[in-house]
């Protein structure tokens, strides 16, 4: 952690101060105002920066001190510290939610069982698979193929690059595929 000059109040002196107080109750307040607390057995909606996976984020102070998943920042808040290679988990499988109830400890164990759970864990495969440009019958063809016509120009009739012929000829892609 870098150290930082800080503005203390005439009635404390810095001693009086611990650094995690002033920056957790910063962190905290800043919490607050990104968050739509509902009932309390609703989800609270993370209304700020999100990651990829639509979890919220949030900066954990100075810029040069990165930025933390706002669920495990309501789990600081509401419970204290989370153990060293624990996840905080949703029961709502909600990302955007940052309600404590809706929040538990979980290890490297349960975090997969639970992503698996909720059919997040496997990678979609074959022409599923977001970035796929082939289809199972046109890797079938590119196989049969093989050694008749180049990597070359099999790469050219399909709009792939030469390694993914490679990678498909050798089973490195798609090797699930008879």
């Amino acid at each position: 952690m870098h150290a930082h000059p800080r503005t203390y109040s005439p009635d404390s002196s810095p001693a009086d101060i611990s650094l995690a107080a002033i920056e957790t109750a910063t962190l905290a307040e800043r919490f607050w105002t990104k968050v739509i607390v509902h009932g309390d057995d609703e989800c609270w909606e993370w209304t700020a920066c999100q990651n990829r996976g639509g979890y919220g984020r949030i900066g954990r102070g100075y810029t040069d001190e990165g930025t933390e998943q706002a669920h495990r920042v309501s789990w600081l808040i509401h419970n204290g510290r989370i153990p060293d290679g624990m996840h905080v988990l949703h029961t709502c499988d909600n990302a955007e939610c940052t309600n404590p109830r809706h929040l538990y400890l979980g290890g490297n164990i349960e975090n997969g069982r639970d992503r698996a759970d909720r059919g997040r864990a496997v990678v979609p495969l074959g022409s599923r698979h977001p970035s796929s440009k082939l289809s199972a019958d046109d890797v079938r063809e590119i196989r049969r193929l093989h050694g008749s016509v180049s990597h070359k120009e099999l790469a050219r009739r399909y709009g792939v690059r030469y390694q993914s012929i490679q990678a498909i000829i050798k089973r490195k892609n798609w090797a699930w595929l008879t």
